[in-house]
């Protein structure tokens, strides 16, 4: 299995003792997501020491400082090996920036993606209508919406054949009716997996700091929802991942 969205910066754990523990789990890849440069810089220095370990390079929405930063992400695109741009997105909840700044800030970033040739990795939290808007001129991009609670509507408004969406540990939660509806309507092939290591644990581990080991909890649910196999899950969903970063 791949976790698609993790934070291994932001763990409290070791980096050995995370990528041990996510290995003994089964999982073989993890897509360490950036949420500024300072982090890109943390996730390239991990991927270099663990093969498994894969890195991006992205300005959060919810990242202060400078709007448009897009030459020093640009600088580090070309010094550094990275799989994805992300996590970029728009958020409408807790962000310090106005939306229209946020907006110069993403659509730079997805003139950037489109430059390298790469995917992003997308954040969307009450800005649906908004992220409709501005993600209607990028169809080309191959783009994962991370944590996916929208409805169908924005399912029907943003999607093309570029366009995935991955799951966390949120679809355990009894009140996540959003995301576990489009665990079983959306085809197989749009579907990743991913944990938001630390944040949304599944409930089996309450109380505790999400990992990427616990991805199995999230591809459990998967396939309780789709009525499949775990490993029908865990196969479909690693392609997927594969395909999607070029991995």
């Amino acid at each position: 299995m791949i976790d698609t969205h993790a934070h291994i910066f932001l763990s409290k754990m070791k980096p050995d003792d995370y990528v041990r523990s996510a290995m003994d789990a089964g999982v073989t890849g993890i897509i360490n997501v950036a949420i500024n440069l300072e982090s890109a810089a943390l996730s390239v220095e991990l991927a270099r020491n663990y093969s498994m370990v894969y890195a991006t390079a992205g300005i959060h929405p919810c990242e202060g400082g400078e709007v448009n930063p897009i030459e020093q992400l640009r600088d580090f695109v070309n010094s550094y090996s990275i799989v994805a741009i992300g996590e970029i997105g728009l958020d409408g909840y807790r962000s310090p920036l106005s939306m229209e700044d946020q907006i110069v800030r993403f659509r730079s970033q997805l003139d950037l993606a489109r430059e390298y040739n790469l995917p992003v990795i997308i954040h969307c939290r009450e800005a649906a209508n908004t992220m409709a808007e501005v993600i209607m001129d990028y169809p080309d991009i191959r783009k994962v919406y991370h944590c996916f609670s929208e409805s169908d509507a924005f399912i029907n408004a943003v999607d093309d054949e570029n366009t995935m969406m991955s799951f966390t540990g949120n679809i355990t939660y009894s009140n996540a009716e959003n995301s576990r509806h489009a665990v079983k309507t959306l085809p197989f092939a749009k579907i990743m997996l991913e944990t938001d290591s630390p944040y949304l644990v599944p409930t089996r581990f309450k109380g505790l700091p999400n990992q990427s080991a616990y991805i199995g909890e999230v591809a459990s649910q998967v396939a309780e929802l789709r009525g499949v196999s775990r490993d029908t899950v865990a196969d479909v969903t690693t392609l997927n991942a594969i395909r999607f970063f070029g991995l």
